[in-house]
């Protein structure tokens, strides 16, 4: 597993136990312990590691930004990097070095086949750069991160600087009214693993836009860029 691992990294580690912790999901602690009668034997799981990682990798993605030479400002550097660190993407280079094959989890974990979901594969991905740091320090940690997002950091970056159409139109709201638009979720079908929610956003009690996505934070997303798109056409109609 170390060797399997220390390769896509480019780092070998001194102290395997560090790998073997980021790479060990909290139900492969507490479930073996409910499960067996066995005397506990005391090991430890990946969140601690991963709350470090996440400090580190935040750091190091922030360092190969500010360096870029397109000089982004303060407010793309922020979304350039919360889209390089996001849960979804984190996952998708999770799975190119195949961390899902070396996660340890839970029998039940196993059986639903959760060694693939993001919110796993994102937080191991984050323990294990927690383990580089802590085994070799921040320039270690710093190369790992350059080797495993070389090619998102050497590439073009300026597509992921995302509008945020929520904050526009609080801007424009708050401006012209002195009041914060209102969202509501009006409906919600499918099951649960694939879940589609209609939102609505309403100005002074005034029905502006709507949207569906699937998750409440993408409809209010498109709910609130299709505000955006009926205030300016009435302002063109106003000219």
């Amino acid at each position: 597993m170390a060797s399997y691992l220390e390769t896509f990294l480019g780092y070998n580690f001194k102290q395997p136990g560090l790998l073997i912790e980021a790479l060990t999901h909290s139900s492969a602690v507490t479930g073996a312990s409910k499960a067996s009668a066995a005397p506990k034997v005391t090991r430890r799981w990946n969140e601690r590691l991963e709350f470090l990682g996440d400090s580190v990798l935040s750091v190091s993605i922030s360092t190969r930004l500010f360096a870029r030479a397109e000089q982004f400002k303060e407010g793309e550097l922020s979304k350039i990097r919360a889209a390089l660190v996001n849960e979804s993407f984190l996952a998708g280079i999770a799975r190119k070095i195949k961390l899902s094959e070396v996660i340890q989890l839970g029998r039940g974990e196993l059986k639903a086949g959760l060694e693939n979901q993001d919110s796993i594969l994102a937080d191991a991905l984050e323990a294990v750069l927690g383990a580089v740091y802590l085994d070799g320090g921040f320039d270690a940690a710093r190369s790992a991160v350059d080797r495993l997002f070389q090619e998102e950091l050497e590439g073009r970056l300026d597509h992921l600087v995302v509008r945020d159409f929520k904050t526009e139109l609080q801007e424009i709201v708050q401006g012209l009214h002195k009041e914060l638009p209102e969202y509501h979720v009006t409906d919600e079908i499918g099951p649960p693993h694939a879940r589609s929610f209609t939102v609505v956003v309403k100005i002074l009690g005034i029905e502006f836009g709507r949207g569906s996505g699937s998750t409440k934070k993408n409809a209010s997303q498109v709910a609130a860029r299709a505000a955006l798109l009926k205030i300016q056409k009435v302002n063109e109609a106003n000219l």
